[in-house]
């Protein structure tokens, strides 16, 4: 796995990504919400602050692939 392919710490509300196979699952509270089968170079999961996160990057030989994820707070 390449060391751009990180994940922030576990806690509530946060995008996790598992890869396995060239197919990446998003998961939010350990419900699969996405599922990605690709060729892809690297992933990387944004995260840092409250207005800057939950943003997946998908890097291929051809593009560059972006996944927001919205977050509801009450």
């Amino acid at each position: 796995m390449s060391e751009l392919n990180q994940q922030p710490p576990f806690s509530l509300n946060t995008i996790y990504i598992k890869e396995k196979h060239h197919k990446l699952t998003a998961q939010l509270n350990d419900q699969p919400i996405l599922q990605i089968k690709m060729d892809f170079t690297k992933w990387r999961v944004y995260d840092r602050t409250l207005y800057y996160r939950n943003q997946l990057h998908v890097l291929t030989n051809n593009a560059c692939i972006l996944y927001l994820f919205t977050e509801l707070i009450h």
